[in-house]
């Protein structure tokens, strides 16, 4: 299976972002795009993280980081969402949201 895993920036280092991860490699899924290594800020790597949520057959977005505004994984989720793709939430910090609620959202 591959996996697109999205999730705050300032957190990836951290658990549970890393837990996720590490679940992911040793059930053998293949991420798309390990976009915590790529320290840019640019459209490149807007649009690698795209690719990488095109190429992915679901979408993992750990939403824990309280206060957090995840504006990057909205994105990526809402692209997931368009392209028909499954998505899971983990956390709470979408809840307030209506596109957690879509048929496609875990």
């Amino acid at each position: 299976m591959k996996v697109y895993i999205a999730g705050a920036w300032g957190r990836r280092w951290d658990n549970p972002f890393q837990e996720v991860v590490a679940y992911a490699a040793a059930r053998g899924w293949e991420i798309t795009y390990r976009w915590w290594f790529d320290e840019q800020n640019t459209w490149e790597k807007a649009a690698a993280d795209l690719q990488g949520v095109r190429d992915a057959d679901i979408l993992i977005a750990v939403m824990n980081e309280p206060g957090y505004h995840h504006q990057g994984t909205w994105v990526e989720l809402g692209y997931a969402l368009a392209l028909g793709k499954p998505v899971v939430v983990l956390g709470y910090e979408g809840d307030s949201c209506p596109f957690i609620k879509h048929p496609a959202v875990r």
